[in-house]
C-alpha cells in the first residue's frame, strides 16, 4: 500500500514536467473543494439536487484528470471537450435547480471561458468563444429574467433555503482552508523551479565565462572585468598590473608528443598557476598557451618579483615528465603596469611586446613593458 509521502511524490514530485505538477495540484484542488462542497451540503441539510449539480460539474474535471494522467498526448483534446461540457451543460442545470445567479457561479463560468481560449487549437477558436459568450449570457438572462416566476425545476424549500448563510460560511472557512495549504505548495514549486532556472542561467554564463579545459576564466571574462578594475585603479589612484605568461616552445610539444600532451601541459601548468591567485585577482587563459594574470594593488616592481617567481616555480615543476623528457619546460613573461590613459587592450598589448622581448631574448625570462614598446 502506497504511503502518503509516496503518493505526493508521484504526483507533485520534481521528476515531473512543471506542467503535470501544476494540473496535479490544480486538480487535487478541485477535488478537495468538490469534497468541501459536498461534506457542507450535507451538513446544511441541503437537498439531493445540490449533491447533483456538483456531481455533474465535478465529473468534466475528473474526466480530464484520469486522462491526462493515463494518455498525456490526448489531455488537450479532453479538456476542450470538458470545458465545452461544463460551459453548454452545467450552466443551465445549475439554474433549472435553483442555483443563484448572483452568487459565484458567474464567475466560474467566466473561468471556463478564459481556459477554452487558452486551450483550444482549433481554426474556428474565435467562432466557438462568440457562440460560448453568447451562449452563457442568453442562459444568464434568461434565468435573471424568470427568477421571479420559476424557481427552479428542483426548487429548495423554504427551510431549505433557511441553511443558506450555514452552508456558505463552511465552505469559506474550509475552502480558504484548502487554498493556502496548496498555495504554499504550489508557491514552493514555482519557488523551486525558479532555483533550477537560475542555477541553470548561472551555470550557462559560468560556461560562456570559463575555458573548458583549464577551468581558468577566458579572455571574455578577462576584458570584461579588467575594464571595471581599471576604472577602480583610476579613482582610488592605486596601482594595477599584468603578467601575461607563455609556455616555451610549446608547439614543438604538440607536434612532437600530440595534443593530448599538450593539454595535460596546459592542465597541469594551470594548477600551479592557480595555486598563487590571492584576493581579487584574475588569472585567465588568453589563448593557445597564453596566460595573463591581473593584480589589482600591486606596483611595477612587486609584479616582476612575482613573475619571476611563477617562471622558477614552473621551471622547477619539471612539467615535460608528462611526455617523458628530463629537460626542464619553461615559461617567458611580459609584465606591464597599468597608467590612467590606458584601456584593457593597451594594457594587455604592452605586455605581450614585453613577453615577445623576453623569447627574443632567449626564453625562459620575464621582461618588464612599457607603452610604446616594440617587442
Amino acid at each position: 500500500m502506497e504511503t502518503t509521502s509516496s503518493v505526493f511524490q508521484k504526483l507533485y514530485g520534481d521528476h515531473l514536467p512543471m506542467r503535470a505538477r501544476v494540473t496535479n495540484i490544480f486538480f487535487s484542488l478541485g477535488l478537495l473543494v468538490f469534497l468541501v462542497s459536498l461534506a457542507a451540503d450535507l451538513l446544511s441539510g441541503l437537498p439531493s439536487q445540490a449533491l447533483l449539480t456538483e456531481g455533474l460539474g465535478f465529473l468534466p474535471v475528473a474526466l480530464f484528470w484520469v486522462v491526462s494522467a493515463r494518455k498525456p498526448e490526448h489531455s488537450r483534446t479532453v479538456l476542450t471537450l470538458a470545458l465545452m461540457a461544463v460551459n453548454f451543460l452545467y450552466l443551465p442545470i445549475v439554474y433549472l435547480t435553483g442555483g443563484s445567479i448572483n452568487s459565484g457561479v458567474s464567475a466560474y463560468f467566466l473561468l471556463v471561458l478564459a481556459l477554452l481560449y487558452f486551450y483550444v487549437r482549433s481554426p474556428h477558436r474565435k467562432l466557438l468563444m462568440v457562440a460560448a459568450s453568447l451562449y452563457d449570457m442568453a442562459v444568464y438572462g434568461a434565468a435573471y429574467l424568470l427568477q421571479d416566476r420559476i424557481s427552479g425545476i428542483f426548487p429548495l424549500a423554504a427551510s431549505d433555503r433557511g441553511h443558506i448563510y450555514f452552508n456558505i460560511g463552511l465552505r469559506v472557512v474550509i475552502v480558504s482552508t484548502v487554498l493556502s495549504v496548496f498555495g504554499k505548495l504550489l508557491f514552493r514549486m514555482l519557488r523551486n523551479e525558479n532555483h533550477k532556472v537560475t542555477n541553470a542561467i548561472n551555470e550557462i554564463s559560468r560556461r560562456a565565462e570559463v575555458d573548458p579545459l583549464t577551468g581558468l576564466y577566458n579572455r571574455r571574462y578577462l576584458y570584461e572585468h579588467l575594464e571595471a578594475l581599471l576604472q577602480q585603479a583610476r579613482e582610488t589612484g592605486r596601482p594595477l598590473s599584468v603578467i601575461l605568461v607563455d609556455i616555451d616552445y610549446f608547439k614543438d610539444v604538440n607536434d612532437r608528443y600530440g595534443h593530448i600532451a599538450g593539454d595535460e601541459i596546459l592542465s597541469r601548468l594551470s594548477r600551479l598557476l592557480m595555486r598563487s591567485i590571492t584576493g581579487p585577482e584574475i588569472l585567465a587563459r588568453y589563448g593557445g598557451e597564453e596566460f595573463v594574470f591581473v593584480l589589482p594593488g600591486c606596483s611595477e616592481e612587486k609584479a616582476l618579483e612575482r613573475a619571476e617567481r611563477l617562471r622558477e616555480e614552473v621551471e622547477a615543476a619539471s612539467l615535460s615528465a608528462v611526455y617523458g623528457d628530463t629537460s626542464p619546460m619553461t615559461v617567458s613573461a611580459g609584465v606591464a603596469a597599468f597608467s590612467p590613459d590606458m584601456d584593457p587592450v593597451r594594457l594587455i598589448e604592452t605586455a605581450d611586446r614585453a613577453m615577445y622581448r623576453a623569447k627574443g631574448l632567449g626564453r625562459n625570462r620575464v621582461c618588464m613593458g612599457k607603452e610604446g614598446d616594440r617587442p
